[in-house]
């Protein structure tokens, strides 16, 4: 199996998770005090770095997928991902949406790197 078609598994499921953890841990640092309005609003770029990654990890996950549904799946939460981040400063219902697009993302490279490792194995027993 080529090593390629894990790693864009991978980092689509280690980013997403990332953009999760950020999208929950930073309002949270916010209404505790902890952190000032000041430095979340200096995050911005860290927003555009997930939406990039999450595209290059689709993209190169979903050549290799040989289900179109899944890789619907994948193209579709990708694009919910970063419109919903995209969305953030107009409305707080797009925080919610683009954690829930984070947890498609994380479900369906992960489906998506079970059937590869699945398919591996066949071919490796049948040789």
């Amino acid at each position: 199996m080529p090593l390629s078609k894990i790693k864009a598994d991978t980092l689509g499921i280690i980013s997403a998770l990332l953009c999760l953890v950020h999208c929950i841990l930073l309002p949270l640092l916010i209404m505790g005090g902890i952190m000032s309005d000041y430095w979340a609003d200096h995050t911005h770029w860290m927003d555009y770095l997930f939406i990039l990654l999450a595209f290059a990890a689709v993209f190169f996950a979903s050549r290799s997928t040989r289900e179109s549904g899944l890789r619907y799946w994948m193209w579709g939460s990708a694009l919910w991902f970063a419109l919903s981040i995209l969305l953030h400063d107009m409305y707080q219902l797009a925080i919610v949406s683009s954690a829930l697009a984070s947890v498609v993302l994380v479900i369906t490279h992960m489906i998506n790197f079970r059937k590869h490792l699945i398919h591996h194995r066949l071919k490796s027993t049948a040789a």
